[in-house]
């Protein structure tokens, strides 16, 4: 492929979907699924690890990441990849991207170009100054996710470093990176594959002075085939979250709004993360947390229509948001935020089709949790109906070593009640009705007093609540193949 500039300008991450939206915020979980943690990664990784997933043609996961060497050889850092079956019951099918390596810069990116998997990573590949591997963005290519081509390609120019920022999207032929060089305050681009590893095609934007600009991301709208950049700046004029389209023409710069709040990054110097995904209907959405000094509510917006949406608030030391296609158009957003306790948690909601409103969040206790912080740089991928969550957490029994996770949460069933408190001096009917997103759940099963109802085409079901009941809370859940099971309380009176 040849070599083209992308055009100057910087960038933030983005998701894609059209549609007019409506702030509607996702309900509350009510009932936690019974999920089951596998281990993803078996080599020592720290807690800055990242990992990236992508769903293969077969319905299987391809996870990702950065490993570190055991010190004793001084080129021992690898990337390694695993495949998660498509059911998400069983990793397996471990293999090594790249090995040898002095130091990885950044977390590796996955996509889809030809037909074949394409592995991007960058940092240090030997200790010789000249070395041609050490700089350009690299990549490698497998037919199946398991066997990888030992001859990397060149992604970019020479130099590109990468340590605070990279990301790789493709057309499904082209591959397009972008990067933040080690010593520079600018956002690299590359379009297509180098022609060399002497190639000096990039094209940079300044986006932040005193080298400030991190975390940059792509994502390309599969509508238009625009692709979007989006990074945080630390300081000067472009503090802030942002995103900006680079392809195939420059749009403005687009500050994310509420990620300041008085001048100030949410937790302080660190912006939380920011997530992207691009869906079969096109448009671009990005989700992040806001509020100070910690993050406290998640937002969806789209930076091509200004449109938001409040997808969850009142969550504790929100981190890690990641988002996600789902089917039908929809997009998952998940983050990390703490139980009561203050134990590390995943939260995840679903979409409606149309993007213009949330279900209800399920929330999944995070492996090992040794209190909060326990838990870092979660990954998600809902392309199949559920997610897909791998998560960096403590080892159990071994609360200084992190290792990667992965579990599977369906979308959580919201249940409401035409009445949620009755007097138990008298006989009541009570309307329960299930959704998803907003959206009536047929066939979906009630459990009231251990009978078993089953709701309408409208997703209701009436339940008769008898007189003479005990007073206090009681549980009225919903269950159905393919989500997390809910439940609403109703409230028995004395009178």
């Amino acid at each position: 492929m040849s070599s083209r500039p992308l055009i100057r300008l910087s960038g933030v991450v983005a998701t894609a979907l059209l549609a007019a939206v409506a702030l509607v915020p996702a309900g509350t979980a009510t009932a936690a699924p019974a999920n089951r943690w596998t281990r993803v990664s078996l080599g020592a990784i720290n807690n800055f690890t990242s990992p990236d997933l992508l769903r293969l043609p077969t319905g299987a996961l391809l996870a990702a990441w950065q490993e570190n060497g055991s010190g004793a050889s001084p080129t021992d850092d690898s990337i390694q990849a695993a495949i998660v079956s498509p059911d998400g019951r069983k990793v397996g099918s471990r293999s090594t991207i790249a090995s040898g390596w002095a130091t990885l810069s950044s977390s590796p990116h996955l996509a889809i170009a030809d037909g074949s998997v394409l592995a991007a990573y960058v940092g240090i590949h030997s200790l010789v100054t000249e070395d041609p591997l050490s700089g350009p963005v690299l990549g490698s290519r497998s037919a199946d996710g398991v066997t990888w081509a030992q001859d990397a390609l060149p992604l970019s120019g020479p130099r590109a470093g990468g340590v605070y920022g990279l990301d790789l999207v493709t057309d499904g032929h082209q591959p397009y990176t972008a990067f933040i060089p080690t010593s520079t305050d600018t956002i690299g681009y590359h379009a297509g594959q180098a022609t060399s590893f002497d190639d000096a095609g990039d094209v940079g934007i300044v986006s932040a002075p005193a080298g400030d600009a991190y975390d940059v991301a792509l994502v390309r709208d599969s509508a238009t085939g625009d692709i979007y950049s989006t990074w945080k700046a630390l300081g000067g004029p472009a503090k802030g979250l942002n995103a900006q389209r680079i392809w195939p023409t420059p749009g403005p710069a687009t500050p994310l709004p509420g990620a300041l709040t008085g001048g100030d990054f949410t937790g302080g110097a660190v912006a939380v993360p920011i997530g992207a995904t691009s869906t079969s209907r096109g448009g671009v959405w990005l989700a992040y947390g806001v509020g100070y000094p910690t993050a406290t509510t998640v937002l969806l917006y789209n930076p091509a229509s200004g449109k938001r949406l409040t997808v969850a608030s009142k969550q504790p030391g929100v981190t890690g948001v990641t988002a996600s296609a789902g089917p039908d158009g929809r997009v998952w957003v998940a983050w990390l935020t703490r139980n009561a306790a203050g134990s590390s948690i995943v939260r995840a909601a679903r979409s409606n089709s149309a993007v213009t409103r949330f279900g209800a969040a399920a929330s999944v206790p995070v492996p090992a949790s040794h209190g909060y912080g326990s838990a870092s740089n979660v990954a998600a991928e809902g392309s199949s109906g559920a997610l897909d969550v791998v998560v960096n957490a403590s080892v159990p029994g071994d609360p200084s070593r992190t290792a990667l996770y992965q579990t599977r949460i369906p979308p959580l069933l919201s249940v409401a009640l035409s009445k949620t408190a009755v007097s138990r001096s008298a006989a009541k009917s009570i309307r329960v009705t299930v959704t998803d997103a907003g959206a009536p759940v047929a066939r979906a099963k009630v459990t009231w007093r251990g009978k078993k109802f089953t709701t309408s085409k409208k997703g209701t079901v009436t339940i008769r609540v008898p007189k003479g009941l005990p007073a206090g809370k009681k549980s009225i859940a919903a269950a159905k193949s393919g989500y997390t099971p809910g439940a609403a309380k109703l409230t028995i009176t004395k009178r």
